[in-house]
């Protein structure tokens, strides 16, 4: 392993923990999200300026799920974590993908 594949490693490592935090935040001011996915074709857009039009929010679990409102203010928030992290991070959205983001249940 070369030194360029270990920067890139501690890289991906450095983004995967900012990651891990911004979710943990969400997850803090959602406290009915239960989870998530993020994918590249189906879902709920992720806005198209922010993150490229590749991003999409599907499988959202709310418990309980009060209202039609409540749905949608936290789906706004889910996008708007995502639109933040990847504006600050465009590379971050690669490990984004394919990813479902759970409550951790004690």
């Amino acid at each position: 392993m070369n030194r360029l594949d270990v920067e890139h490693i501690e890289r991906q490592t450095q983004l995967a923990t900012q990651i891990a935090v911004r979710m943990g935040e969400l997850f803090a001011r959602c406290p009915e999200l239960c989870g998530f996915a993020v994918d590249e074709a189906l879902g709920l857009p992720v806005p198209a300026d922010e993150a490229g039009g590749k991003l999409y929010v599907r499988e959202v679990v709310l418990h309980p799920c009060l209202d039609a409102r409540r749905y949608t203010e936290v789906c706004d928030e889910i996008a708007g974590a995502l639109v933040e992290i990847v504006s600050e991070q465009p590379e971050a959205g690669e490990l984004l993908c394919g990813r479902t983001f759970a409550r951790t249940v004690h």
